[in-house]
């Protein structure tokens, strides 16, 4: 059967009869809506006589104009015992569940006919349906059984699936950076969008130099070298890169010491501003990934160390200013 309605929102139905002797008895009815034909097939019933007859009734549908929906119907035909292919719903995979709430069901199965309907909680008694398998807002941790259905000329299949979901964590999105070699590079700081700590870095060229997720280029060579980065959940985990470009920097001492060190960086409450040298007044300023500044003070006639505070400031990336009438230094921290 073929309809291609573009006009309006009409659907009509196509209902098939036969004739069993003494009346006539539907087989089935067909509505729908497509640009490509459709095959469609019913089971007659045993006790139709061996000659008999046939015939198609056109049931106009209840909204728009129901001529807009004209179905055609092309090779009627009776087959005696047609070959069957069975209905094939399918088995479950073993693919670990790793969501954050939603999941396509087709996923969890493998070898199935794509015509079939979902159910939830089974198709005995379902309170939730789809053919698409697209389910939302389910629960981390809790067992959901979804019966898969498919049913064709020859038959029904059925296979059952328990749904059980573990967080997929997030490593966050790629980053590339530039230092030369006298500088140390905290990795996780390069990475942008919503990174989850306590993730494990790994050293992908065995460039050397890397310790609790920070790179000491001193005895690496100029050169670029990926570093990844991998969060778990369970079964689930997700992985980020970080590309660094080791810069030799001439005209630089390999030996200096940067007048912008911070330690520890990641930090969890203080933070230490190290070899600090302010004649006068100067400002510290702490900035949000966004440039917002979120915290300022004033200081005056530091020379050496300068502790900052940052517990009360939620888990993120910042950037550190301190910046006095001769000079302005930044340096990124990771707050954890």
């Amino acid at each position: 059967m073929l309809s291609n309605n573009i006009s309006d929102d009409a659907v009509n139905t196509v209902r098939t009869d036969v004739w069993n002797g003494s009346a006539w008895v539907e087989l089935g009815t067909y509505s729908g809506n497509n640009s490509e034909w459709v095959n469609v097939a019913y089971l007659i019933p045993a006790n139709v006589p061996t000659v008999t007859k046939f015939r198609l009734v056109q049931e106009d549908g209840s909204v728009g104009q129901s001529y807009y929906n004209d179905l055609l119907v092309d090779d009627f035909y009776v087959i005696d015992n047609p070959p069957c292919l069975p209905a094939e719903a399918g088995t479950p995979t073993t693919t670990p569940n790793c969501s954050n709430g939603e999941v396509e069901l087709f996923d969890l199965i493998t070898g199935n006919d794509m015509d079939g309907t979902w159910y939830y909680p089974n198709a005995v008694s379902p309170t939730t349906t789809s053919a698409t398998g697209n389910f939302v807002n389910l629960v981390e941790g809790t067992d959901y059984t979804f019966d898969y259905v498919v049913t064709n000329f020859c038959g029904t299949d059925t296979v059952s699936v328990t749904y059980n979901y573990e967080s997929q964590p997030n490593a966050g999105n790629d980053g590339t950076v530039t230092y030369c070699i006298n500088h140390t590079v905290v990795l996780i700081q390069e990475l942008s969008g919503d990174v989850e700590f306590g993730g494990t870095w790994s050293d992908d060229d065995n460039a050397g130099g890397l310790v609790n997720g920070i790179v000491h280029p001193i005895n690496t060579a100029p050169g670029m070298y990926n570093y990844s980065y991998v969060v778990t959940n369970g079964a689930c985990t997700d992985t980020a890169m970080v590309a660094v470009t080791i810069d030799g920097c001439l005209g630089v001492d390999a030996n200096e010491v940067s007048t912008s060190e911070v330690y520890p960086n990641p930090v969890a409450d203080v933070l230490t501003i190290a070899n600090l040298t302010i004649d006068g007044n100067a400002t510290i300023a702490l900035l949000d990934v966004q440039g917002k500044v979120v915290y300022t003070a004033t200081i005056s006639n530091v020379n050496g160390n300068y502790e900052l505070d940052l517990s009360k400031f939620e888990n993120g990336i910042y950037v550190v200013e301190v910046k006095s009438e001769l000079d302005i230094q930044k340096v990124r921290v990771v707050k954890h």
